[in-house]
């Protein structure tokens, strides 16, 4: 942000220099992640509601937008509202030729539309019916997990608070980090058995309970 064009818009003068407030340019740089954020958030939520195509498209249109905010912009109030999306615009020119996410249809109960997705995306020796079993198994276990996720994190959170009661916090941080580690560990090893319904089930129920 030393540009001299930059300077002479956004900057202030002080002892025959060109400075930058430094509020403004810490203001800047925190609104590309706060933007990131928010826009996971909505994009998020709208793929999930229309699909992921729909959702890259949103964000698409909302980056352009937040550019040409930017350009424009005269004031660093203006250019901070022009930071709040961070997306990767560019993404819009293959939105024509990409074909919805098989994960999202299958989600949706499309399945002919998730075979003729999986055929567009890979090659003729991929095997369609196996990707589509394993689509149903995860599926399956996000449906199971979702109703129980929620309960499962408060319950953790209140049997973690009643414990730290009792004992200090060095050894139940210490706990809970080994846990997490032995829940990654078996995760990762049950991916090389990803085949299995079970082991789809079982890695699906740890990373929700993390």
């Amino acid at each position: 942000m030393a540009l001299p064009a930059f300077q002479m818009v956004f900057g202030y003068g002080y002892q025959g220099q060109l400075l930058i407030d430094a509020t403004w340019n810490a203001l800047w740089v925190a609104m590309t992640s706060v933007g990131m954020i928010f826009g996971g958030v909505v994009c998020g939520t709208f793929s999930d509601l229309w699909g992921r195509k729909a959702g890259m498209l949103l964000g698409s249109i909302l980056s352009t937008i937040s550019m040409a905010v930017q350009y424009i912009a005269g004031s660093a109030s203006v250019l901070l509202a022009g930071k709040i999306w961070a997306f990767p615009s560019a993404i819009i020119l293959f939105l024509t030729i990409l074909p919805e996410s098989p994960h999202y249809l299958m989600h949706k109960g499309k399945l002919e539309a998730a075979k003729k997705s999986l055929k567009t995306l890979h090659t003729p020796q991929y095997n369609i019916s196996l990707a589509i079993s394993s689509l149903q198994q995860e599926s399956i276990a996000e449906a199971i997990t979702s109703q129980s996720s929620f309960s499962t994190g408060l319950l953790g959170n209140v049997l973690m608070w009643i414990a730290m009661g009792y004992i200090s916090h060095q050894p139940m941080l210490f706990t809970s980090t080994l846990v997490n580690l032995i829940i990654l560990l078996t995760v990762g090893i049950a991916g090389i058995f990803s085949a299995y319904k079970s082991v789809m089930l079982y890695i699906t129920i740890m990373i929700n309970f993390m």
